[in-house]
């Protein structure tokens, strides 16, 4: 379950806060010269994202395509978890970081609570 915004450790104004769940979103950009780099690491990556799954921290993730349908190897993902500092923990763990073959970028992000 996501962390309600006014008893997040972010510093938010109370309006802002109590109307809100934080979350981290992970954007992960392709490092490697080339998206056959990205698969030979891909298997190992969606273990990872199950795992994740399975412990009820990643509501959602996906890879990126272009209009045309092609992979782009870039990726993003969504954490719910307690603190920036355990999402990017969990972050530098996926293979594909490990690997070096995306980078990761984490952020803090406010979920509009359903009204």
């Amino acid at each position: 379950m996501p962390v309600n915004a006014a008893s997040h450790s972010i510093n938010l104004p109370d309006e802002i806060a109590e109307k809100h769940y934080v979350q981290f979103h992970v954007f992960s950009r392709l490092a490697a010269p080339s998206i056959e780099e990205l698969n030979q690491h891909l298997n190992d990556h969606l273990r990872y994202m199950g795992s994740l799954k399975a412990r009820g921290v990643l509501p959602i993730s996906g890879p990126f395509f272009t209009q045309e349908g092609k992979n782009t190897g870039n990726g993003f993902y969504v954490l719910r978890v307690d603190s920036i500092e355990e999402a990017r923990r969990i972050t530098a763990e996926d293979p594909l970081h490990k690997a070096g073959v995306r980078t990761p970028t984490v952020e803090p992000w406010l979920q509009v609570m359903d009204s």
